[in-house]
């Protein structure tokens, strides 16, 4: 009898190891990609608050960058703050296949004069990854 309680107290420590092992494999890897989609979001968004002349080109081309990573990252866009920056600055463009700087981009519309630039630029800096 006893011989046969230790192989069932054997498997049901190793079936706990390997649900265990399993769980934290899940948990480690949604970590990485929280930080994956982080430290994108803040690379893009540097890109933009870093620039020191924005000029309406490379500023179709940050847009586009963002305009992407929201539309990739769907959990980050709904986000409360994330998805009303989103609907007031990236929702009604679009994207044109248009040669842009070597990349698509978004045709930047022609109101968008300094304030409007500085108002965006208020608001991206608000964001949080």
């Amino acid at each position: 009898m006893s011989k046969c309680l230790e192989l069932i107290i054997t498997g049901v420590f190793t079936l706990l190891g390997v649900i265990l092992g399993f769980f934290l494999t899940v948990f480690y890897n949604y970590i990485l990609e929280r930080r994956r989609i982080k430290a994108e979001f803040v690379e893009i968004k540097d890109s933009i608050l870093l620039t020191k002349t924005i000029s309406l080109d490379t500023l179709s081309s940050k847009l586009y960058e963002l305009r992407s990573f929201f539309l990739r990252n769907r959990k980050h866009r709904e986000k409360r703050e994330n998805k009303a920056f989103f609907e007031k600055w990236l929702k009604d463009w679009v994207v044109t296949e248009q040669e842009f700087l070597g990349q698509l981009g978004l045709a930047v519309k022609p109101s968008w004069g300094l304030e409007k630039a500085t108002e965006f630029i208020q608001d991206l800096q608000k964001l949080d990854p």
